[in-house]
């Protein structure tokens, strides 16, 4: 998916990671947890300051880190 990370695709994934939230689990690990998912399914990486609870738990954020993967067209 390099370079095209189409919005319907970004918002299906915003969801399912909604939908595997753990309110129990450690932030960390939660915030590891859905870096993996976001760079295995986009094809992306995220760098260290990236993959933190601050990042990953704000959609808006997510969003954010993979337009600036593909040039903002997300």
């Amino acid at each position: 998916m390099n370079g095209d990370h189409a919005p319907d695709r970004l918002d299906e994934l915003l969801r399912q990671l909604d939908e595997l939230r753990d309110p129990d689990l450690d932030p960390e690990l939660e915030a590891v947890r859905t870096a993996v998912l976001l760079e295995d399914s986009l094809d992306i990486t995220l760098t260290d300051d990236e993959i933190s609870p601050d990042v990953l738990s704000d959609p808006a954020a997510v969003r954010q880190v993979v337009a600036s993967r593909d040039g903002g067209r997300t």
